[in-house]
Formats: C-alpha cells, structure tokens, sequence
C-alpha cells in the first residue's frame, strides 16, 4: 500500500542544465548553508514548481524556507 501511495504523489526528475545553474547560485547564498548536491535538489523542485518537497533533513528545510522554497518534514520529529 505504501509504494502504491508513493506512486501517486511521488514524481523524479532527471536534472537538467537550467537545475545545475541554479543549484550554483543556491550555493552561493552562504546564508542557506547548501552544499552542491543539496542544492541541486532545491533547484530541481524550484524549477519543475514542485507544490511540496518533503525532506528529513533539518539543514535542507531550512535553506529551502530560506530560498522561499516549499518544503515540510512532512511528519513531526522528536526535538
């Protein structure tokens, strides 16, 4: 039942030149703390105008908030 629900909302993308571009400029943002591959995933679903990107990682919300990005944990974790 899990792998049909992720079938329906879960889509993967192939990047592209334009998502290296912007990845770029993501890492220079010093204040987003990105490194390259991070950052391509930000760029990835900033380009494709991804509604939500879920993550588990506190330093990738954080930049993607900070990027105006939307981006949740998607569950609650323990502090």
């Amino acid at each position: 039942e899990l792998m049909a629900r992720i079938g329906e909302t879960m889509q993967i993308w192939t990047p592209e030149a334009k998502d290296f571009v912007l990845a770029g400029k993501f890492v220079m943002r010093f204040e987003t703390g990105l490194r390259a591959p991070d950052a391509l995933h930000l760029a990835i679903a900033e380009n494709r105008g991804a509604k939500l990107m879920l993550t588990l990682d506190r330093g990738l919300l954080k930049a993607a908030k900070t990027l105006g990005i939307p981006a949740s944990h998607g569950i609650r974790l323990a502090s």
